[in-house]
């Protein structure tokens, strides 16, 4: 569950990022897949593996072609 809402997280975030400056009225399928493809090829992303940390470089080299920064927020979640 923790690893499907950090996944919908980052397709939000990434649709946030790139939606406007894409284009603000289509949606590109193609172009989502290949983002989720790219993802999932890391195996699962579990804090603390390294699956976790390539997503995670992955995201900020994405986001980084659209904003001029991307900060990081770093926090501490319990789970149970």
């Amino acid at each position: 569950m923790f690893v499907r809402n950090l996944l919908l997280s980052a397709i939000f975030s990434l649709a946030i990022a790139v939606g406007p400056a894409y284009c603000a009225t289509t949606f590109d399928g193609e172009r989502a897949i290949t983002h989720l493809r790219a993802q999932c090829e890391f195996g699962p992303r579990v804090p603390g593996t390294p699956a976790y940390e390539q997503t995670k470089d992955y995201l900020k080299k994405e986001l980084s072609r659209w904003a001029d920064e991307v900060q990081e927020q770093k926090f501490q979640a319990r789970i149970g």
